[in-house]
């Protein structure tokens, strides 16, 4: 199983916990208590990376500027829409210094997108819990059944 396998089977398994069967209950709970582990540690290991702290580092920077160039409420800047609110006079000015703080920090977003795509396609040595294609209730749906493929066997 590849890292970026774990997060779809999570779901997978959120779609089978109703099911009322106890071998189902197990697989479910033994595997999604192996899976969130994992994720966990794979989380980690993803917020350690120095361009995480960079690219953070820019996200700060990026929101400070924003916030320099809003409109004013209250000595606050106004935010409508989830965005901040800049009247078009300054809104060239203020997405070229965020276009401009962006280039400092272009490499560390290559970086990140690089180390993502290496993490997820690693294989990941994790041993889950498996459930014999006979011991599968007839009320599973495609759906359900497509969720959690990768832990029946047959």
């Amino acid at each position: 199983m590849k890292n970026k396998q774990i997060i779809p089977l999570l779901e997978g398994l959120e779609k089978i916990k109703s099911i009322q069967d106890a071998k189902l209950a197990y697989a479910y709970t033994k595997n999604k208590r192996i899976l969130s582990d994992e994720l966990e540690v794979i989380q980690e290991t993803i917020k350690a990376l120095d361009c995480v702290k960079k690219i953070q580092e820019y996200e700060v920077k990026r929101k400070e500027l924003l916030e320099e160039y809003a409109v004013k409420q209250d000595g606050k800047p106004v935010i409508e829409d989830n965005k901040y609110k800049i009247t078009p006079e300054l809104e060239e000015k203020c997405n070229k210094e965020i276009k401009e703080l962006f280039s400092k920090y272009e490499n560390d977003y290559t970086e990140y997108n690089k180390k993502q795509e290496e993490i997820n396609d690693q294989e990941n040595p994790i041993k889950l819990h498996k459930i014999k294609q006979s011991d599968l209730t007839a009320d599973l749906t495609g759906e359900q059944l497509d969720g959690i493929f990768d832990i029946i066997e047959e």
